[in-house]
């Protein structure tokens, strides 16, 4: 008939959320139709139970610091297999999805992830590098979704990118040289070098006949950690009292905004310089003043670098 469900599963398969083809919700279990022999899948995304029914379960980003702390022991204990990756796989995407959206790209990747999970198990390959490849993602993913989670509590409507997987940290500068080039050579020397940090200084990327703007975010969006240096450079007037001030260069200001934007506040770090004006929209952000030289405040700045993982 016409108007008959199919015998078969929804097209997503496993990944569905209700069945489409009726108005009461469906479980995942059970496909819709009413063939008892098609394919049971694994619920994915199981939906909150209820007092009456069923005990609370904790919120999924619990579940995945449970998880991620299981996947941990598995591994130190050599007892990796598919069965524990996929259910850390599963909980990673539970957890994207209940912050970001069933069809978030990061939600999408982690289901394709767990497809190409169980063609690993098909071939009957080593799964202990890719296991242990999810496991660093996920512990990246929990500490992501714990700093959004506190500031979803403050009311911001607006939510970091996850933080690239490097060890480059970007160096925001104005016209003081001296103290850029202190920092970029601070970061590759003791007590620093070993650690493999990586400066970046847009000065010093190629240009590739690329717009400004363009160069700055292709090098930008590959650093998961940004020191941007605050110096006296222009001498500003306000038009309304006719007062006048220094502050940073302009685009100081806007690269600085952009990493506060793309990496959340606790991954960028301000060096001011005596004189220079920090506008309010900063507040929140790290500063650590400096009267001449950066190399002044070298054990506050070590402090930084270590609360952002980037020093053992």
């Amino acid at each position: 008939m016409a108007n008959e469900p199919p015998p078969y599963p929804h097209p997503l398969g496993p990944f569905a959320m209700e069945n489409p083809y009726s108005k009461a919700p469906q479980s995942p279990m059970m496909p819709s139709g009413s063939n008892p022999l098609a394919p049971r899948v694994p619920d994915l995304f199981p939906s909150v139970p209820t007092q009456a029914t069923q005990a609370p379960t904790p919120p999924p980003i619990k579940s995945l610091q449970n998880a991620l702390e299981k996947a941990r022991n598995d591994l130190d204990k050599q007892a990796v297999n598919l069965g524990n990756m996929m259910q850390l796989l599963q909980k990673m995407a539970v957890a994207s999805r209940n912050m970001f959206g069933e069809k978030a790209a990061l939600t999408q990747h982690l289901l394709a992830e767990m497809k190409a999970a169980a063609k690993l198990a098909a071939a009957k390959q080593d799964c202990r590098e890719v296991f242990a490849k999810h496991l660093k993602h996920g512990e990246q993913l929990f500490r992501q979704l714990s700093v959004l989670a506190e500031v979803g509590q403050a009311g911001v409507r607006s939510y970091p990118s996850a933080t690239p997987l490097t060890k480059k940290v970007f160096i925001v500068h104005g016209h003081d040289d001296t103290n850029w080039l202190l920092m970029r050579h601070l970061l590759t020397e003791p007590p620093y070098k070993g650690y493999g940090i990586e400066p970046i200084v847009i000065r010093e990327q190629a240009g590739q006949s690329k717009p400004i703007l363009q160069k700055f975010e292709d090098a930008a969006a590959e650093s998961s950690y940004a020191i941007c240096i605050f110096t006296p450079d222009d001498l500003v007037q306000v038009r309304k009292d006719g007062s006048r001030h220094d502050q940073a260069r302009p685009n100081v200001i806007f690269e600085t905004g952009w990493f506060v934007g793309r990496l959340g506040p606790s991954r960028v770090l301000l060096l001011v310089k005596h004189g220079a004006q920090l506008h309010s929209d900063f507040d929140g952000v790290s500063k650590i003043p400096f009267a001449a030289s950066i190399e002044e405040q070298i054990i506050h700045i070590n402090r930084e670098l270590v609360a952002a993982g980037l020093l053992i």
